[in-house]
C-alpha cells in the first residue's frame, strides 16, 4: 500500500512538471484529477466500493494515456519470447486475471448487499415499513450473508411476533399456525447469525431475545433456553450491560426478583446512566412494595 501511494504521488508530480497546454494532454490530466478526487474522498469519508472502483478506472486511463504519450519512461519485459518463460508467464497472467475478477466479484457482492441493507433500514426508520424492510434486508443477505444483516432480520421478526401477540381477530388454530411460521423463521435467522460468528456475543444475545419473547406465553422451556443462551453471551462478553440487562429482564419475568436485582446492580455499576436498567429497577421495587426507593 505504501509503495502504491508513493508511486502515485511520484507519477502525479512528474506529470505536473512535464504537462504542457496541449490538447493531447487533456485526457491524462482529467483522468489523473478524477482518480485523485476519488482517492481523496476515501480519505475523508467512509470508503466504499464505487469510489474505489472509479478511482482505479481513472488511474488506469491516466497510466495508459501517459505511457502512450511517452510522459513516463517505458519498461518492456519480453514474457513470450521463449517457450518456457512464455508458458509460465501466461499462467501467471491468467491466475492474476482470475484473482482480480474474483476479488471484484466479492467486493461487488458486499457493496450491493450493503446498499440493500441501508435501504431496508431507511424503510423501517423513516416509513415504519416492516415488510418492505424485511424484503430489502433479505436481498442483502442473498448477496452478502453477514451476521449483522441476520440480526436485523431477527429484530424485524420480533416486531412481527409482537404484532401477532396483539391480534385479537384470529382463531386459536390461525394463531398457532402463524406463530409456528413466524417463530421458525425468527429462530432460523438468529441461529444463522450465530453460526456465521459464534464468537460474537451479539449473535448469542439476539438468539436469546427470540426465546425471551416466548416467556410471557409460557411456551415450553423458553425461559431456561433463553437463560442458557444469555449466559453464553455473558461468558463471551461479561461486562456488556445489555446482556446483563437481558438476564435481569428474564429473571424479572420468571419472578426471581433477587436474581434480577443482582444483575441490575451489575448493570448500574458498569453503566450508571443506563436508563433502561433504572426503569426496570423501579418496576422491580414497585413489585416488591418499595415505592419510596
Amino acid at each position: 500500500v505504501l509503495f502504491f501511494i508513493l508511486s502515485y504521488i511520484y507519477s502525479g508530480l512528474r506529470f505536473g512538471r512535464l504537462i504542457e497546454v496541449r490538447q493531447d494532454y487533456l485526457i491524462p490530466l482529467v483522468s489523473f484529477l478524477a482518480s485523485f478526487y476519488f482517492f481523496v474522498l476515501m480519505l475523508f469519508y467512509s470508503p466504499n466500493f464505487l469510489n474505489l472502483l472509479l478511482g482505479f478506472i481513472f488511474l488506469g486511463i491516466f497510466v495508459g494515456n501517459a505511457a502512450e504519450r511517452n510522459i513516463f519512461p517505458r519498461i518492456e519485459i519480453p514474457l513470450f519470447q521463449t517457450s518456457g518463460a512464455g508458458f509460465i508467464s501466461s499462467l501467471i497472467l491468467i491466475f492474476a486475471l482470475l484473482l482480480s475478477f474474483s476479488g471484484l466479484y466479492f467486493l461487488a457482492q458486499k457493496y450491493i448487499g450493503n446498499i440493500y441493507y441501508a435501504k431496508g433500514l431507511d424503510l423501517l426508520n423513516f416509513k415504519g415499513d416492516v415488510f418492505g424492510a424485511k424484503l430489502k434486508i433479505g436481498k442483502a443477505v442473498g448477496f452478502d450473508p453477514e451476521p449483522q444483516y441476520y440480526r436485523a432480520l431477527v429484530q424485524l421478526n420480533l416486531i412481527e411476533l409482537n404484532n401477532l401477540f396483539q391480534k385479537t381477530d384470529l382463531t386459536p388454530e390461525e394463531f398457532r399456525q402463524n406463530l409456528q411460521t413466524a417463530l421458525s423463521e425468527t429462530i432460523q435467522n438468529a441461529q444463522r447469525a450465530r453460526e456465521l460468528n459464534p464468537h460474537d456475543s451479539l449473535n448469542w444475545l439476539v438468539l436469546g431475545q427470540v426465546y425471551e419473547t416466548l416467556v410471557p406465553i409460557k411456551i415450553g422451556q423458553a425461559a431456561d433456553t433463553a437463560r442458557q443462551i444469555y449466559q453464553e453471551a455473558k461468558r463471551i462478553f461479561p461486562t456488556n450491560p445489555e446482556i446483563l440487562l437481558s438476564l435481569a429482564r428474564l429473571e424479572f419475568q420468571s419472578d426471581d426478583f433477587e436474581a434480577a436485582r443482582s444483575y441490575l446492580d451489575q448493570v448500574i455499576s458498569i453503566k450508571p446512566d443506563y436508563s433502561a436498567a433504572h426503569f426496570l429497577y423501579s418496576q422491580l421495587e414497585s413489585n416488591a412494595g418499595n415505592t419510596k426507593q
